[in-house]
């Protein structure tokens, strides 16, 4: 519903052995479980009615700099942690992100949600996960 109320045109999340990866293995077999296993039945359980499908999809994530949102929109940071600029809007940010900015592609599950999804959920909703 956040995602639809917001415009997002998906949702998305990591792949388990990025979870075991970011827990240092705690619980290594319960998390690639969920994330990969769980997770991608459950969305489809839940999409299918809407025509939707979890699928791969591609993320980029800042390797040499950060954005990060705030109440009054977004700052970009350098490796250093020093604030280069704050700016309204993400599109906006982009002036702020240094010369050398590199990001990384990574490959996560996710659902799309088309403009006619986004509207059939904020009309209908759907079941609670669970």
């Amino acid at each position: 519903m956040h995602a639809a109320h917001y415009g997002f045109d998906a949702v998305a999340w990591t792949h388990g052995a990025q979870q075991v990866q970011r827990w240092n293995g705690l619980g290594a077999a319960g998390l690639i479980e969920l994330y990969d296993r769980t997770l991608p039945k459950d969305v489809n359980r839940i999409m299918k009615p809407l025509g939707g499908a979890c699928e791969p999809l591609g993320v980029f994530v800042p390797t040499n700099f950060s954005i990060r949102q705030t109440e009054n929109g977004y700052e970009v940071y350098s490796p250093g942690n020093e604030l280069l600029g704050i700016a309204p809007t993400l599109e906006d940010a982009r002036a702020f992100v240094p010369d050398q900015g590199h990001e990384q592609l990574f490959e996560v599950h996710g659902v799309r949600l088309p403009v006619a999804m986004r509207k059939a959920i904020l009309d209908s909703g759907f079941p609670a996960w669970g």
